[in-house]
């Protein structure tokens, strides 16, 4: 938050509360290393007339949760190398794992689990999936914050 102040004016700040604030009584502390998120409230004063102005500031944290734990292939030769024909997904936490979607350039859904440890032989309905580049879509629980997260990436398949 930037406080603005006209020139020449005198005044003072009090923010509350104080965790995680490099200061606590001037117009812009920075804020660091806090563990939840916190709602602000800063008292601005002017020494000259004795007004006050409140504000309050809610900062959010964001969490750790991300794609990092996570292995997604994002090559799948199907008739070349056994060690690249199967799609598969691993986690260094599997139970946050929801689902993935992978679709194709049309948004058609080609293939889908809620099985982190499914794996899939890039077929649709019995038959091998055309070269090209697909989107998957994973759905994750990030227990942080007790809220679902999503992240993307492409699958290239090869013929």
């Amino acid at each position: 938050m930037k406080a603005e102040v006209g020139a020449g004016n005198n005044y003072t700040y009090q923010w509350t509360p104080t965790e995680g604030l490099n200061c606590s009584a001037c117009p812009e502390p920075i804020i660091r290393e806090i563990e939840e998120s916190i709602n602000y409230t800063v008292i601005a004063t002017d020494q000259n007339t004795g007004c006050t102005s409140e504000q309050q500031l809610l900062i959010n944290l964001f969490t750790k949760c991300s794609d990092e734990g996570y292995y997604i292939p994002n090559i799948l030769y199907s008739n070349g190398n056994e060690n690249n024909k199967m799609f598969f997904t691993k986690s260094a936490n599997p139970e946050e794992f929801r689902s993935i979607v992978i679709r194709d350039r049309w948004g058609n859904i080609v293939y889908q689990t809620e099985n982190i440890d499914a794996i899939w032989d890039a077929n649709l309905n019995g038959r091998p999936l055309e070269s090209g580049v697909y989107t998957y879509v994973v759905k994750a629980f990030c227990p942080e914050n007790e809220e679902e997260f999503f992240f993307t990436g492409d699958l290239t398949v090869l013929r």
